[in-house]
């Protein structure tokens, strides 16, 4: 590998990083409240897959606790049990959309974790 190429080969490596770094996390759908298994913010994904010759609905949740306690893991509900082995395939842009609300919820965790406050807890916070 000459010099030139793994100077280009770097180049693309920051590049992908800064992309990665840089996407939009969305603000929480809503937040579970403290009678709930899991309070804290709560995102939600609707998705599609395809059965056959026709597209079924899922809904992902993604959850990041309020809790110290909690702060340590995201929270993942699936559109239903699969059995162990199973897969479900996503359309891309859905999994992105996933992508993102857990970027965001892992981001909550964190600042929970790390004793800050959270700035933005909700949508209506955002705008």
């Amino acid at each position: 590998m000459t010099s030139q190429s793994l100077a280009d080969l770097r180049q693309e490596l920051r590049s992908l990083l800064a992309s990665a770094d840089s996407v939009d996390r969305p603000a929480p759908d809503r937040i579970a409240g403290p009678d709930e298994p899991i309070p804290g913010p709560e995102w939600h994904v609707t998705g599609t897959h395809v059965v056959g010759r026709r597209a079924e609905m899922d809904r992902w949740i993604v959850r990041s606790g309020m809790d110290v306690d909690l702060a340590s893991a995201v929270y993942l509900g699936s559109p239903d049990d699969l059995d162990s082995g199973d897969v479900r395939s996503i359309a891309t842009e859905d999994a992105r959309r996933l992508a993102a609300a857990l970027l965001a919820a892992a981001d909550h965790a964190d600042q929970i974790r790390d004793g800050m406050i959270p700035l933005r807890l909700t949508k209506e916070t955002t705008r």
